[in-house]
C-alpha cells in the first residue's frame, strides 16, 4: 500500500512540473500575468460588455488555428514593456499580496538601475502597516520613486503618494485625493483588548502624522487639521496642501503619454 501511495505521489508531482504551461522568469511578472489572466477569464463568465454573450455564459473566441485570441505572449510584452519604462502599478487595497507586489517590484527595478521608478497609484487605502512598508522601502531604495495619482490615493494612498520624491509628486487633472488618521475598529474589539489596541492605534498615530509633516513640510497644526477628519482634495487642493507638486505626467515619460494631460 505504501508503495502504490509513493508512486501516486510521484506521479502528481511529474504532472505539475511537466503539464504546467511554464511562466515568465521575473516572478513579480509572473504574478501580474496570472492575474491578468484570472480577471480577463472572470470578465468573460459574467457577461460584461464586450466579453461573452451578456447571459453570463462564456464565449470563446478563436483564431484559424483553434487558438484563443487572447495572445499571451502579448500580454507578458506590454507588461515587460511597462517593466523597461521603471512603471509599478499600486491599484489595489493595501492587503499583503498587493504590498508584496510592490515592494518587489520596487526592489527588483533598483537592483537594474539607479534611474527614477514611477509608481502609479489608484488605492483606496487598506493597512497601515503594509502602507508603511511601501514608504520604508520607497525610502531605502537608491533610485527616486516618482508618485503619480491616477484615480484616488485614498487613506494610506496618499500618505504614499506624498511620500515620493520631492518635486516629483504629481496627480492627474480629475484623481482624488483623501486624507485622515487611522482609527481601530471599536465594533470588533473585545473589551479586555480594547486598550491594547488603542495604544497601538496611538503609535500608528504618530507615526503617520510625523510621515505627513516629515514629506509635506507642513506645521503640526496644519497636519492635525488633514488628519482629523476625512478631507477629500482635488489636485489642485492637494498641491496646495504639498501631498503633490505638479499636476499631469512625468515629463520623463513623454514617450508613454503623447501629449500632456
Amino acid at each position: 500500500m505504501n508503495i502504490i501511495l509513493e508512486y501516486y505521489q510521484i506521479y502528481l508531482l511529474s504532472y505539475r512540473v511537466f503539464s504546467i504551461t511554464p511562466l515568465p522568469k521575473k516572478w513579480k511578472y509572473k504574478e501580474k500575468f496570472e492575474k491578468s489572466r484570472r480577471e480577463l477569464s472572470m470578465t468573460r463568465r459574467i457577461g460584461l460588455p464586450g466579453w461573452g454573450n451578456g447571459n453570463g455564459e462564456e464565449e470563446e473566441e478563436e483564431n484559424g488555428n483553434g487558438d484563443s485570441e487572447l495572445d499571451d505572449e502579448e500580454l507578458l510584452d506590454e507588461l515587460e514593456e511597462l517593466e523597461e519604462h521603471r512603471i509599478v502599478f499600486l491599484s489595489e487595497e493595501l492587503d499583503s499580496e498587493e504590498t508584496e507586489g510592490v515592494v518587489a517590484s520596487l526592489l527588483y527595478l533598483s537592483f537594474q538601475s539607479p534611474a527614477d521608478i514611477f509608481l502609479f497609484i489608484n488605492c483606496p487605502g487598506g493597512s497601515v502597516t503594509n502602507g508603511l512598508s511601501i514608504i520604508n522601502t520607497m525610502d531605502m531604495i537608491k533610485p527616486d520613486v516618482q508618485t503619480i495619482c491616477v484615480g484616488n490615493a485614498i487613506s494610506m494612498g496618499s500618505l504614499i503618494l506624498a511620500a515620493g520624491a520631492r518635486g516629483k509628486r504629481r496627480a492627474f487633472p480629475h484623481a482624488r485625493i483623501m486624507t485622515h488618521q487611522p482609527w481601530a475598529n471599536k465594533l470588533k474589539a473585545k473589551t479586555g483588548i480594547l486598550a491594547v489596541e488603542h495604544n497601538h492605534m496611538d503609535t500608528f498615530r504618530k507615526d503617520v502624522t510625523e510621515i505627513y509633516k516629515a514629506k509635506t513640510g507642513l506645521c503640526s497644526y496644519d497636519v492635525q487639521k488633514l488628519l482629523q477628519k476625512d478631507c477629500y482634495m482635488t489636485p489642485q487642493t492637494a498641491k496646495k496642501n504639498q501631498i503633490i507638486d505638479d499636476i499631469g505626467a512625468p515629463p520623463e515619460l513623454d514617450g508613454v503619454f503623447a501629449r500632456g494631460v
